[in-house]
């Protein structure tokens, strides 16, 4: 039985409230002389490949401002051209916002005001760097096309908000374009796949992860569409649902809030951070400072909400993979995300937590959550066996028998469905098959084949499937040692941290269901009493990418 798991020199301004005091820092020409004065500016030699110009948030250099700028509005999500226009600043008040900027993200803060009055002092005549050809290059910049806007300061949720907007119009245009794709395609389409109706004693039907929508359209050529469509379609619904489930979200929150000693004073990192709830958690419990990164666009709405709910001066937006991002910090003190996937390990964003917990975790650091353990029960219920599956549909098609259909070698092999499962329907003891310490775990233990032994717990006609599910542990300090026996439904409360479930005997559902891997009657067993012993093995392999 396998299961595949699918699976960022001093330089200052002499005289700077009078632009005609101000020294020539580049005016164009090869003759020209160069300014030499106790500033300390020299004239620019003109030839762009000298000309390395820093990008405003990351690392990235250029060989001229427009260069730079553009990459700022593209990846960054960042137009200083349409901020500078808006503002209608002049020469000088161009040189501060420059050093503003600069200044403010050499600070971690990348959610800074776009009041004029914050930047228009003194202050900020004196760049933060010891050369910045940026203030050079000034008249390279392509002129402003935005027409001059009146003097009323603007701040960073005005920026935000025609940010949200623009970024909405060109999700609607994908979304348009990718669905008229998909139109076109279904309809050429001789046939299509139907699944059958879910198992009817469940509580609710599966749960259809996006892989299985997107699979309906296949083909390369569609695949970044196909990204797009489904993304902007699940846009917010996706954060909603993870935010409705309260055996999630309370876990996080309750352990968060209820162990404040813990992140008083401390460094966070929050791998993934969606809307940022989870950065916002840490930032009420008493953080120094949280970096919530995600390399979604999602992060233009979690500054909104950070800012709205005035939380911008403790958490800091980063948008890149976790994998090349660099933090303003050399290490954090507490990592946390919440990176499950269906049956645990879904999606292969494990990996990127623990990349980030290599490169940036301080040594005796806290992973929150801190242990996960998968677990395994018998499955019984006889209209669920792949067979009857596959024979509900095919028997009898429009009054026709095409049983010649079905793939008798396909059904050889378990394939997993996120179902709901109702208590009645495990026939035996739950099995903890792998325990994942998060502290420790590397990336090449998340790929294994574990054995497994259960009891069965009553008299049934056969086993038809196996129930996998995950349950997840929050433990206060990174020593903690998580016991042999854990079963997070019956966590005690006297223990420290806090503990959920997603399997069927937790008080509520998740958004993660549960992994149910129907058998085929050749590979099932024969009819078994109560006390039987049942064992086999599971293997987790990943695939080389999220994507495939």
């Amino acid at each position: 039985m396998k299961r595949v798991c699918y699976p960022v020199s001093d330089v200052r301004l002499p005289g700077y409230d009078k632009p005609e005091n101000l020294p020539i820092l580049h005016d164009g020409s090869s003759d020209s002389e160069a300014y030499e004065g106790d500033s300390g500016w020299a004239e620019a030699d003109d030839d762009d490949d000298a000309v390395a110009i820093k990008c405003f948030f990351c690392d990235k250099t250029f060989a001229n401002a427009t260069a730079m700028c553009d990459h700022c509005k593209a990846d960054e999500s960042f137009d200083f051209l349409a901020a500078k226009a808006r503002m209608n600043l002049d020469f000088v008040e161009t040189i501060k916002f420059i050093n503003y900027i600069r200044t403010q993200v050499m600070l971690g803060h990348r959610d800074f005001s776009m009041d004029r009055e914050t930047f228009d002092i003194e202050e900020y005549a004196r760049s933060p760097l010891d050369d910045d050809p940026l203030l050079y290059s000034l008249d390279d910049l392509p002129a402003d096309d935005t027409p001059a806007q009146d003097d009323t300061p603007h701040n960073a949720a005005d920026l935000e908000r025609i940010a949200e907007l623009e970024n909405a119009i060109q999700q609607l245009t994908l979304v348009h374009k990718a669905h008229n794709e998909m139109v076109q395609r279904m309809l050429a389409e001789n046939s299509s796949e139907t699944s059958s109706d879910s198992d009817s004693n469940t509580k609710t039907g599966p749960i259809k992860p996006k892989k299985a929508a997107e699979e309906k359209l296949s083909g390369p050529a569609l695949e970044k569409d196909n990204d797009n469509y489904f993304n902007g379609y699940a846009y917010n619904q996706i954060h909603r649902t993870m935010l409705e489930d309260t055996v999630r979200t309370d876990a996080y929150r309750d352990f968060i809030y209820d162990n404040k000693n813990v992140f008083a004073g401390k460094v966070v990192l929050d791998v993934g951070c969606g809307t940022g709830i989870l950065s916002m958690f840490c930032a009420k419990a008493g953080a120094a400072h949280v970096y919530a990164v995600d390399n979604s666009n999602i992060v233009t709405k979690a500054r909104e909400i950070i800012f709205t709910n005035g939380l911008e001066k403790t958490i800091t937006v980063l948008r890149g993979n976790i994998e090349d991002i660099a933090l303003p910090v050399a290490h954090v003190d507490i990592i946390v995300s919440e990176w499950m996937g269906y049956a645990l390990l879904y999606e292969k964003m494990l990996d990127s937590v623990l990349i980030a917990r290599d490169r940036f975790l301080a040594p005796g650091g806290l992973m929150v959550p801190s242990h996960c353990t998968l677990r395994i029960a018998p499955y019984s219920n006889e209209k669920f066996g792949s067979e009857n599956r596959e024979n509900d549909f095919w028997t009898d098609v429009y009054g026709f028998d095409m049983t010649p259909m079905i793939d008798n070698d396909k059904l050889a092999f378990a394939v997993i469905d996120i179902e709901h499962v109702i208590p009645q329907r495990v026939a035996g003891s739950a099995s903890t098959f792998r325990v994942l310490p998060l502290a420790t775990v590397s990336a090449k233990e998340l790929q294994f084949t574990a054995p497994f032994e259960v009891e069965v717990s009553r008299d049934v006609p056969r086993i038809d499937g196996w129930v996998v599910w995950f349950d997840t542990f929050f433990l206060p300090k990174r020593g903690d040692v998580l016991p042999l026996d854990a079963v997070a439904e019956t966590w005690p409360e006297s223990a420290p941290g806090n503990a959920f479930t997603t399997g069927p005997f937790g008080e509520k559902e998740t958004h993660w269901g549960m992994g149910v891997m129907p058998l085929a009657k050749k590979n099932g067993t024969k009819a078994l009493a109560k006390g039987a012993r049942v064992g086999g093995s599971v293997a987790y392999n990943a695939y080389e990418t999220r994507d495939t």
